[in-house]
């Protein structure tokens, strides 16, 4: 987010643009070097990722993932002319965070395991992603036709209702 607000201020302020492509840049670079090992974690030490997600604390860190992907599609969206790189993006960061927010929730209400000490402010990040996921997709709803828009509309919106 800080390489979108930086390139925002770029407008009033000119000297900001090469610090915005850079910021933008190094979070795509950072990203697939962190992505490496999470995606390794999934493929080869699966128990220990479903653990993971068994827990009342650290599961609600997954869709961080997701709200990654959702980011750098709203960043590749407005530093570059690659909008198909934008929309895959979009479209893998939105189908992840519907996995992994409601799977986090599901694993969180149908057992007996969390309890009120459980409770931290990393609830709220499955919501964080909802509220995203239309500040990227909006944008992108220009670059779509018929019924693939309309499918990313809808999402937008329901995005948005489920974040309220």
């Amino acid at each position: 987010m800080l390489a979108l607000t930086t390139h925002g201020l770029a407008r009033q302020w000119p000297a900001l643009a090469l610090p915005a492509e850079l910021l933008h840049w190094f979070n795509s670079l950072l990203f697939v070097i962190l992505a490496l090992p999470w995606l390794t974690r999934w493929l080869r030490f699966r128990p220990a990722a479903m653990q993971t997600m068994h827990h009342p604390v650290q599961a609600n860190f997954y869709p961080t993932f997701s709200i990654a992907l959702l980011v750098l599609a709203a960043q590749w969206l407005a530093f570059t002319s690659w909008t198909g790189v934008a929309l895959t993006l979009w479209w893998l960061g939105v189908g992840l965070h519907f996995v992994f927010s409601f799977s986090v929730l599901f694993l969180m209400f149908s057992g007996e395991h969390v309890g009120l000490d459980h409770v931290t402010p990393a609830n709220f990040i499955p919501a964080v992603g909802l509220v995203v996921m239309p500040l990227a997709g909006a944008p992108l709803l220009a670059h779509m036709d018929g019924a693939l828009r309309e499918w990313a509309l809808t999402i937008n919106v329901i995005g948005l209702g489920r974040a309220a």
